[in-house]
């Protein structure tokens, strides 16, 4: 028995990669060498460890905006001999047999035998949510569809409440907790020096009361 929101996250995620992982390729030449995918937890792994912020946003945008062009997803079987004259992001290793072609029309094509929707507007947006230096490679951790939404709630809610605790605009909350900071160091660093002053006046008490 299929479970359909299980399917359909997995789906979304595992369309949301080979989206995202053209893009890193078309805007940064960083290829994936790995790919994790869980009920909690979606990565993929880049061949390299120097892109900038600017690269990683280029390939945020560039993965959204296939989303939005709604671009059809065609599946087909194909020979290894076929595979080879076609432009695939990446050969697998094997010899014999058929190979399983997911192609994103006009912007990827690779062998895969995972789950994917049938058009790209399905995945409904992808979100980076952190980068992770792994030795040589580059650790992208990001979430597709529903589990973006879930995130953005989540962000969302504790922005909201640090807004109202801090008493301030969103765009004033790290200015905020910055100042809140460096007043706290200031205040230990008052506090110590008074500890200090009482210590030695004690001190001075004890060796006139010996």
């Amino acid at each position: 028995k299929i479970i359909w929101p299980r399917r359909f996250d997995h789906m979304q995620q595992h369309t949301g990669q080979h989206i995202l992982s053209q893009a890193f390729i078309q805007v940064a030449e960083a290829e994936t060498v790995g790919f994790h995918l869980s009920d909690n937890s979606l990565t993929i792994d880049l061949h390299t460890s120097q892109l900038i912020p600017k690269q990683v946003e280029d390939a945020e945008y560039l993965a959204n905006h296939v989303i939005w062009q709604n671009r059809p997803i065609h599946i087909r079987l194909v020979t290894v001999e076929q595979a080879q004259k076609l432009p695939l992001r990446k050969l697998p290793p094997v010899h014999q047999g058929k190979l399983r072609l997911i192609e994103i029309e006009n912007f990827d094509l690779t062998a895969c035998g995972g789950t994917h929707v049938r058009h790209t507007g399905e995945v409904g947006i992808i979100k980076i949510v952190k980068l992770e230096r792994q030795n040589n490679q580059l650790r992208v951790t990001f979430a597709c569809g529903q589990r973006a939404l879930h995130d953005y709630r989540l962000k969302n809610s504790i922005v909201n409440q640090l807004s109202a605790e801090l008493t301030t605009g969103i765009d004033e909350i790290l200015p905020s907790v910055q100042k809140a900071k460096d007043e706290n160091k200031e205040n230990r660093r008052q506090l110590k020096k008074q500890q200090e002053q009482l210590l030695f006046f004690e001190a001075d008490v004890l060796i006139k009361q010996a």
